[in-house]
């Protein structure tokens, strides 16, 4: 079974404990700490840098070139560890500097809105129509298979055409219909 593809959640949410242990997420932050020795990376909100910190787990995907202070995206699930403390267990980790986050920021709310609408019921149960009844079976005397009437004209047996295009011997070919005459006489290449 494949994991989950992950929630779009802003750093600052999942540090507030607003994300539900267990959930499968991404996420973003600046890299600000990386420890090797325990496999964890500390990972920053860009605007709340001081307030927003985020621990990741990194054992699913070292080795991996940290760079400082650059920008990360992550996917993975929100555990808890000794402590009491929240960690997102990465399963992918990958660096995205440059990106625009303020285009990212809108995309992640457009994208919530637009599940958000998917997700509301279409209609009440009580305004939905009843369906329309099942059809009634036939009388067994109006079923028969015979013509209407028996005074149909026949139809023609041949079909008049004006002259029909030459056939191509087997073995032609459109570009040079000369091709195929030498192996429909018997000769051949």
């Amino acid at each position: 079974m494949l994991p989950k593809p992950g929630t779009y959640y802003f750093p600052w949410e999942i540090s507030d404990g607003q994300v539900p242990e267990g959930s499968t997420l991404r996420t973003f932050g600046r890299l600000y700490l990386y420890d090797m020795a325990h496999s964890r990376v500390t990972l920053t909100a860009p605007q709340k840098p001081d307030q927003c910190q985020l621990l990741v787990c990194t054992k699913l995907v070292e080795p991996f070139k940290a760079h400082v202070n650059f920008l990360y995206m992550v996917l993975g699930e929100l555990e808890r560890i000794e402590g009491g403390a929240l960690v997102l267990k990465a399963r992918l980790l990958t660096c995205v500097e440059g990106m625009d986050l303020s285009l990212l920021e809108k995309a992640i709310l457009e994208q919530r809105l637009h599940l958000q609408k998917r997700q509301q019921p279409i209609g009440d149960a009580s305004t939905l129509q009843a369906p329309p009844p099942a059809p009634q079976p036939l009388p067994s005397d109006s079923l028969h298979l015979e013509p209407e009437s028996r005074e149909q004209e026949p139809l023609p047996q041949t079909l008049d055409c004006p002259e029909s295009p030459p056939k191509l011997a087997i073995g032609a070919h459109a570009c040079n219909p000369s091709a195929g005459e030498g192996e429909a006489r018997g000769g051949g290449v």
